[in-house]
């Protein structure tokens, strides 16, 4: 007579096959997992080293330097425009043509807000002719206060 299988269902596989079955899958997933677990290992000590800065600058030396240079030519060509920038604006600020141009937007803000937008030149024409009688006005003051000075 046969024996029965373990699972109690009669006849079926002996009892040797079905445990080299499973043990031959136990040792294909332990051998998939020790593969995987040396894998996961490598990508860690990649990453580590690819984010060492000393050990980058060690292996890639003049890649380091020609980096940090651009970084601070950056940041020093911004700083220079940024200086640049400022003092032409107020170079630009203390021209009688930049204060009449400031006038100018300051007046169309204005009527822009009271009069919806409409009818904007009248106003501003008004307060460019003012500035512009202003300036001419200082500057013949000037002249003739001037001249009688130097008399």
């Amino acid at each position: 007579m046969r024996e029965a299988s373990s699972d109690g269902h009669g006849e079926g596989k002996s009892t040797d096959g079905a445990g080299s079955e499973s043990d031959r899958l136990r040792a294909d997933i332990d051998a998939t997992h020790r593969r995987l677990e040396g894998l996961l290992g490598e990508l860690d000590r990649r990453r580590r080293e690819a984010f060492d800065v000393r050990l980058q600058m060690r292996r890639h030396p003049v890649a380091f330097v020609v980096g940090a240079a651009l970084a601070l030519g950056a940041i020093g060509g911004g700083t220079t425009l940024a200086v640049m920038r400022i003092r032409r604006r107020r170079r630009l600020q203390r021209s009688p043509a930049a204060r009449l141009a400031r006038l100018w937007q300051i007046s169309g803000r204005r009527n822009a807000k009271t009069e919806g937008g409409s009818g904007m030149l009248g106003p501003v024409a008004t307060r460019a002719a003012q500035v512009a009688v202003a300036i001419l006005v200082r500057q013949v003051a000037r002249r003739a206060f001037g001249a009688r000075e130097k008399d």
